[in-house]
């Protein structure tokens, strides 16, 4: 956190913890996941830095050590099947592939319309993803 304010935090007694900590405390993820049969988790761009400490990684670990698929729907995807695939992430739908790709206006859509393309990529993970 900025610079030395997490050194002055701590030097008044404050501590330090994990974002994927504090998340699972807070939403009571294990016992969710222990029930789950799928986990859609999100990210703003899904890259090499999302399975290196940042909450969507710690997730998609969760459920894979659970044995539960987890599927990453986000912005845009960037990060290779096989990388995301060793953090527990089984899928990633990008919202500007979903709206034709970058080349065709697809950025501009999911960033104007982004309530439509979750809609539409929820529908499509529930065909794909039903029993």
């Amino acid at each position: 956190a900025a610079g030395g304010l997490g050194a002055a935090i701590l030097a008044l007694g404050g501590g330090c913890e994990s974002g994927i900590g504090l998340v699972t405390r807070a939403t009571a993820l294990d016992a969710a996941l222990d029930t789950a049969d799928l986990v859609i988790t999100g990210e703003g761009s899904f890259d090499h830095q999302s399975l290196r400490g940042k909450v969507v990684a710690g997730v998609a670990g969760a459920a894979r050590d659970r044995g539960v698929p987890c599927v990453v729907v986000a912005g845009q995807v960037s990060t290779g099947r096989r990388e995301a695939a060793s953090a527990g992430v089984t899928d990633a739908y990008s919202l500007v592939e979903h709206f034709g790709g970058e080349q065709a206006g697809g950025l501009d859509a999911a960033l104007s319309r982004p309530a439509d393309g979750l809609r539409e990529l929820g529908a499509r993970l529930a065909r794909q993803w039903s029993r």
